[in-house]
């Protein structure tokens, strides 16, 4: 990442409104119409939180970078000048980033009350109920999470400090993915209250994307494994391994085989971000990417204990 990009991440908030672009925070990432080719759609650009952004209908983060500093400039803006309009730390250190996410007063049974477990969703899509019932994962037709399979993510003394929801209706204009209102994914891990021990026991976690591939792997008996709820590894959860004495880090990313883009050939995303992952991160961890078929949630028993093994 460029310095510039570097900086403009540590007031990422700002450094967009500052551009005027109109956009939602879906906990992880920023969700906008691209202004750089008069898109219409509400969600063709997606800006993350470690300053990488992609447009999804003309793939204008090709023509300008795939950073922030790119972004800016495609918008006529200097980023020297824009970061001089606002107030921000110019050393970026990730040792002052809050861990302590705030819990949310309502207790486990409390939320297991409010959801029909085990989710009838995931039932027909061949989970096992027993794993859906220990993560306590059930639809929900209220509030919030309304119409959606909702997965409750705890810290690691089982405080529920979010909720991660996957969409029942499958139309294109509903957001798949949602989360519960001031959760921060990127100072989180989806299973740490299942997995948290195991971990400080190995110094050694697995990481997979999402919560599904968590619960297999957990089903399997892998239980030092965690979802990062997504394809990265941000500042905070680097911080947060770091505490927990982790010294080795298993990348288990989905395959995302090339696709083909605008005439070219596109790296896929689990690929393409374990290696920055391991660029960012490897001076901290060792880590070890692991090759995958399919999706861990894809996996067999046998499959996962022989790809594991020498990790758990």
């Amino acid at each position: 990442m460029t310095k510039n990009s570097s900086n403009l991440v540590k007031v990422l908030p700002n450094i967009i409104k500052q551009l005027g672009i109109r956009y939602r925070y879906c906990g992880e990432y920023y969700q906008c119409t691209c202004p750089l080719h008069n898109s219409t759609k509400y969600n063709s650009l997606t800006i993350f939180e470690d300053g990488g952004w992609k447009c999804w209908t003309s793939n204008c983060n090709e023509k300008w970078g795939n950073k922030l500093d790119g972004l800016v400039r495609g918008l006529g803006a200097d980023p020297d000048k824009l970061l001089a309009g606002v107030q921000y730390n110019i050393e970026y250190k990730p040792e002052e980033i809050d861990l302590n996410l705030p819990v949310l007063n309502i207790s486990r049974d409390e939320i297991r009350k409010r959801l029909q477990i085990p989710s009838p969703y995931y039932l027909k899509r061949g989970v096992d109920a027993e794993l859906l019932d220990r993560f306590d994962v059930g639809d929900c037709f209220t509030a919030q999470m309304k119409n959606r399979a909702v997965f409750p993510i705890y810290n690691k003394d089982w405080g529920l400090v979010g909720c991660a929801g996957r969409t029942l209706l499958d139309k294109s204009y509903i957001q798949k993915w949602k989360y519960s209102k001031g959760f921060k994914s990127s100072r989180s891990f989806y299973a740490l209250n299942h997995a948290h021990d195991h971990i400080v026991d190995k110094k050694t976690a697995i990481i997979v994307e999402g919560q599904s591939d968590t619960m297999a792997l957990h089903g399997f008996g892998i239980t030092n494994a965690v979802g990062a709820f997504g394809a990265k590894l941000s500042f905070g959860q680097s911080k947060l391994l770091k505490e927990m004495g982790v010294e080795n880090i298993v990348l288990a990313l989905d395959p995302d085989p090339p696709k083909e883009r605008g005439g070219k050939i596109v790296e896929g995303t689990g690929p393409m971000k374990t290696r920055q992952i391991i660029d960012k991160y490897g001076k901290d961890f060792n880590i070890t990417p692991v090759m995958l078929e399919g999706d861990p949630d894809e996996m067999t028993q046998s499959e996962a204990e022989e790809i594991f093994e020498n990790y758990v």
